[in-house]
């Protein structure tokens, strides 16, 4: 795909609309906006997961990688030169992760009202 592409989705049983986003980078991206809720969540799913252990390269070659790789990639996913991101929430954010059978899920949920408040006092540090 060449371009990014912008879908709306509208559902007549909930009456919601949501948009499903087709990234040019082969991505694809879903936003549910939500007037009047004071939270926002943020979830990150790849098709990689536990039983996931067998691939072929661009050339057909199988490769065959060790057992526990997708819940190791979960962790390093949230791995900065301090170590864990998650073992630093400040109270306003929090993280879970989760590898399954064929999937790997990272996701984040931030209050406003805590989110407003961290980049308050940030500023008022400066």
């Amino acid at each position: 795909m060449s371009k990014t592409v912008i879908e709306e989705i509208r559902s007549n049983i909930v009456e919601d609309t949501y948009f499903k986003i087709h990234h040019k980078s082969g991505l694809t991206i879903y936003v549910y906006p939500k007037k009047g809720f004071k939270s926002t969540y943020a979830l990150f799913g790849a098709k990689y997961g536990s039983i996931n252990t067998t691939f072929k390269d661009e050339n057909g070659t199988v490769i065959t990688v060790p057992d526990g790789i997708a819940h190791y990639l979960e962790h390093k996913l949230f791995e900065d030169e301090d170590g864990d991101a998650f073992a630093k929430e400040d109270g306003a954010a929090r993280g879970a992760a989760l590898t399954a059978l064929e999937v790997t899920v990272a996701g984040a949920c931030a209050h406003l009202a805590a989110l407003e408040l961290v980049r308050v006092h940030g500023e008022a540090e400066r």
